[in-house]
Parts: structure tokens; C-alpha cells; sequence
């Protein structure tokens, strides 16, 4: 988050490429400030040191104040939270490429063929009232294959799932 801040001070316009986003517990007063401008906002908080969407919190910018003091204890990014994000037939999702960077001067980049998708097993909604649906706003598969809508992957594996499920899920 510091590298692409960092990056952002010298182009902002090259790299507006994440929401408005605060470490903390360094941040607190900017996030603070931009919360008090955006009373409505939604707020999402990922824990450092953890995985599998453990931890995870979607927020509302007015907090209790015993949870704020709790976040405070411990070191975490805070993002606004995209309420309008891209989707695939109305469930978010999530892209995963991966890349090797082998030389920065002059630049060599190697793009593996094979990337990853994560989908949602609930379809979304912007509803405040359901911040508490992990399975819709959150794509980490730890968290999405205990959903009673989770669809297993058999791609490339003989006797593959109902055709048209798959295709429900394709892009």
C-alpha cells in the first residue's frame, strides 16, 4: 500500500488503480477525516498477518466506539468499500494473474497463461442491512466453499458438473 501511495504522489491519474485506502493504526486521523466527509460511506478492513478472510470486517463510516478502539489495536489496511463493483451475472468476483518480473531496467514482465478467477456464492447487494454476508462480499474461496451454493471446480476433470451451471459461472 506504501509503494503504490508512493506512486500515486507522482502520477495520480496513472495509478488510481485502488479505492481510497489507510494503514492502520498509522492512519486513524485521515481515516477519521474521510469518514466525517462521507457519513454514508462503507468501509472495508483487512488484518495484516492473516488469510482466508479471516478477519475481514465491512464497516460503516459511523463506528461504535468500542469497535474503533478495537481496530486500533491492531495493524490492517482499510479500504472505502467499492459499492458498485464489476460482476458476473450480478455475483462479485475477483481476477488473479500472475506475473514475473524478471528485470525492471529495461522492463520484463512474464504473464503465465493460466490465472484464477473467485466468485461470490451469493449474489450481491449494496444493502447495508446485509454487510454481514460474508459469502456476497467476499470472494476468498476459504470463506465461499462452506456456502450451500458453492459449485465446485472440475474443469479439466472427466464426469465435470451440469454444463449449464458451468456456463452460469462462465464469463
Amino acid at each position: 500500500w506504501r509503494n503504490i501511495r508512493r506512486m500515486q504522489r507522482m502520477s495520480q491519474q496513472e495509478f488510481n488503480i485502488t479505492p481510497t485506502s489507510f494503514i492502520l493504526p498509522e492512519d486513524r486521523r485521515a481515516w477519521e477525516a474521510a469518514r466525517e466527509q462521507h457519513p454514508s460511506g462503507l468501509w472495508i478492513w483487512k488484518p495484516v498477518n492473516s488469510s482466508c478472510g479471516r478477519g475481514i470486517r465491512l464497516l460503516r463510516s459511523v463506528l461504535d466506539p468500542s469497535v474503533e478502539k478495537a481496530l486500533m489495536k491492531r495493524s490492517g489496511v482499510v479500504q472505502r468499500y467499492v459499492n458498485q463493483p464489476l460482476m458476473i451475472n450480478g455475483y462479485k468476483f475477483d481476477l488473479r494473474l500472475y506475473v514475473v518480473v524478471t528485470s525492471y531496467d529495461p522492463l520484463k514482465v512474464y504473464l503465465n497463461t493460466e490465472g484464477l478467477v473467485r466468485i461470490a456464492t451469493e449474489k450481491y447487494s449494496p444493502s447495508p442491512l446485509l454487510l454481514g454476508h460474508r459469502t456476497m462480499h467476499l470472494t476468498n474461496y476459504s470463506v465461499n466453499k462452506l456456502s450451500e451454493a458453492y459449485v465446485k471446480n472440475l474443469d479439466g476433470n472427466p464426469g465435470r458438473a451440469n454444463p449449464d451451471e458451468e456456463a452460469r459461472l462462465s464469463m
